[in-house]
């Protein structure tokens, strides 16, 4: 996720922060049964319950709660084999908890949406669904900037030239250098952390 180069048609009008038309599954619905979660009304239950009982890391200041997870994750120890000393039970671990709760009730499978097979996708359009592909913009010579923290959208006009766009993205607040180096790469991450400073997309190719 983070910022991409597409070369465009000089032409190419699609609107800014709109997500490309190619993107977007036109088969997507979700399953009735299950709000698209693909679980069981009594599965969401037992995992809210399990998340109850977790230890918050950042924030353990409810002496209850973190007692009735510390005994949750005594049990998790001898259900699992694991060994002792964790104190925070994980969400890693609470899935590997509840699963092993339910083979020990022999419902393995129990909480899963059997209208859509635990797919969350209606049932209707699956086939569909799966089998549809993602159509790319078309190719052309401009230079334009996308942001791929959603599906994926354009988010500056298109340019005729390396140089052009090099000369946008500087005047966007990026320096010249990122701008370059960008444009050599033609991708860039949301976010970095270099030297205790965080740089931001574009400016992360510096």
């Amino acid at each position: 996720m983070g910022r991409e180069i597409y070369r465009v048609p000089l032409d190419f009008n699609w609107p800014l922060r709109k997500v490309w038309q190619g993107f977007l599954n036109p088969y997507w619905k979700q399953c009735a049964h299950c709000g698209g979660t693909g679980a069981t009304a009594g599965d969401r239950w037992f995992n809210k319950w399990l998340e109850e009982f977790q230890i918050s890391a950042t924030n353990p200041t409810d002496a209850n709660r973190n007692a009735r997870a510390k005994e949750l994750h005594e049990l998790f120890v001898a259900l699992s084999g694991e060994p002792k000393g964790v104190v925070l039970l994980e969400w890693g671990q609470t899935f590997s908890l509840k699963q092993k709760l339910l083979e020990i009730a022999g419902l393995p499978g129990w909480g899963r949406c059997t209208a859509c097979d635990s797919t969350g996708i209606d049932a209707a359009v699956k086939a569909k669904y799966e089998a549809w592909e993602e159509e790319l913009p078309p190719e052309g010579e401009g230079y334009q900037l996308w942001e791929t923290v959603s599906e994926g959208s354009p988010i500056s006009p298109v340019f005729p030239t390396k140089e052009t766009f090099v000369d946008y993205l500087v005047t966007q607040g990026y320096s010249r250098e990122a701008a370059l180096n960008f444009v050599e790469h033609g991708w860039a991450p949301t976010m970095m952390m270099r030297d205790g400073k965080i740089l931001n997309d574009i400016e992360s190719c510096r």
